[in-house]
């Protein structure tokens, strides 16, 4: 085993520190290579993630503005509050999300402030038993750092309605 220090960089979606290397990244979240491939070891790495944790990286990574990157943001952020602040059911998820997308959303600017758990909180967890308790804190804690657009967000999910028509 090496001793070598690897180099890290701040991820500037999430704020994470992330190995420093080259890689691929999502086409429209944008990420550090090393948040990214954070991510894809969580998703293959026999973590039991839920849709929170699709839906906390996704709004961490919101990209730049444009529909698809609009659309994304918007129905993982309405995800996020109709499971914790709404008590939805979170295997209801995809259906939901299905529901909501295709409509032409307003961007919604990012916090400022960084997120209080990244994805390179949620690997960390070795203790598989605690990962939905870290992976339920770290959903709040991005949920929380959108509290500017909290308004808009519940009276979407309270009111479908009230939805931008389907493109």
């Amino acid at each position: 085993m090496s001793n070598e220090m690897r180099a890290t960089v701040r991820c500037f979606g999430c704020g994470a520190e992330v190995p420093d290397i080259e890689g691929p990244t999502h086409r429209y979240m944008l990420s550090a290579p090393g948040c990214w491939a954070m991510y894809a070891r969580l998703q293959a790495g026999g973590y039991p993630m839920s849709q929170l944790s699709v839906d906390g990286y996704a709004v961490q990574h919101p990209g730049v503005p444009g529909p698809q990157a609009a659309q994304s943001v918007c129905g993982h952020l309405m995800n996020l509050c109709r499971v914790l602040e709404r008590g939805g059911d979170a295997g209801a998820s995809p259906a939901f999300l299905r529901s909501v997308t295709h409509r032409p959303y307003p961007w919604l600017t990012p916090p400022e402030a960084g997120y209080p758990l990244t994805v390179a909180d949620l690997v960390a967890v070795s203790e598989h038993h605690r990962f939905k308790d870290v992976e339920r804190e770290y959903a709040e804690g991005v949920w929380s750092a959108w509290a500017k657009h909290h308004e808009t967000i519940r009276h979407w999910v309270d009111d479908p309605s009230s939805l931008p028509l389907k493109a």
